[in-house]
């Protein structure tokens, strides 16, 4: 039986050890439960690491500014942090130490397992008190998840769509007593023809501490975005189609958690805000 690497792998020769990395993130797509997509989280994150660590299983690591290089081992992903952005994806804080196993080092860490190939999609280093601040939001969230209830009409996905700057939106998140998300897409001529009405029921709602969120999606990119910035920078972007609907323009009422009160599809250009906004419970 082969020797161990300090990751707790086999210290096959690299050439085999990529076969491995192979055969552990080309696995097929699946419904994952949180136990089973923290595990998932962790096996992707070891392999990524093998993949660029020497047969020692360390790490040899660059540090910008002193050009010093540090030879680090892989720990363990940090389970309570890891959870779903949707899409597929999951983020997480990973753990690390120095050779001797004296100092440690921690980085943020984007992986996805929605698809056929499971990888890293970004790779961040955090300091000890960023990765604390991390580790709070990520029991806050687990908080509010845990706390979710449906309305009489369902609930919004468990969900974060970013906008254009990369702003991140969790979507079952509301400010206020009711919230309203409105769906459109830059190939239906029903959304094109609204588009001014939905901005004015934007401002109406304003007026009223109602938040409006709009997102654009199920189209290419390079059109979701050129139609999401007729809404401003905060329209939240969902080329992949992240989010169903069964129709468009659609429209939601949700409460703080995701439940949604009220929901209807289509827009008329012509209506009043206000005649919307009573349509919508608003």
């Amino acid at each position: 039986m082969p020797r161990l690497d300090a990751n707790g792998f086999p210290a096959y020769p690299q050439a085999v050890r990529l076969c491995w990395l192979v055969l552990l993130v080309c696995l097929p797509a699946r419904a994952q439960d949180i136990e089973g997509a923290r595990a998932n989280f962790d096996t992707v994150v070891r392999t990524y690491v093998i993949q660029r660590s020497d047969e020692n299983g360390l790490w040899p690591l660059k540090r910008k500014g002193s050009g010093k290089v540090l030879k680090l081992k892989y720990s363990q992903a940090e389970a309570d942090t890891v959870h779903s952005i949707g899409g597929g994806r999951w983020r997480g804080l990973a753990d690390f130490t120095d050779q001797a196993g004296k100092k440690k080092f921690y980085a943020e860490i984007v992986v996805s397992t929605g698809g056929d190939l499971w990888d890293v999609k970004s790779f961040e280093w955090k300091t000890r008190a960023e990765a604390e601040v991390l580790r709070a939001a990520s029991l806050e969230s687990a908080k509010k998840r845990a706390a979710r209830k449906p309305g009489p009409k369902g609930i919004l996905p468990d969900l974060i769509l970013v906008d254009a700057s990369g702003r991140e939106d969790y979507l079952p998140d509301c400010a206020a007593e009711k919230c309203l998300t409105v769906y459109v897409t830059p190939w239906c001529p029903y959304c094109r023809a609204a588009t001014g009405a939905i901005k004015a029921l934007r401002e109406h709602l304003k007026g009223k501490g109602v938040p409006v969120r709009v997102i654009v999606g199920k189209d290419d990119e390079e059109k979701v975005r050129s139609y999401a910035a007729e809404f401003g920078p905060d329209a939240l972007l969902d080329p992949d189609a992240k989010m169903s609907n069964r129709g468009v323009p659609h429209f939601y009422v949700s409460s703080d958690g995701g439940g949604v009160l009220a929901e209807q599809s289509g827009a008329s250009p012509d209506e009043p805000s206000a005649v919307t906004a009573a349509s919508l419970g608003l």
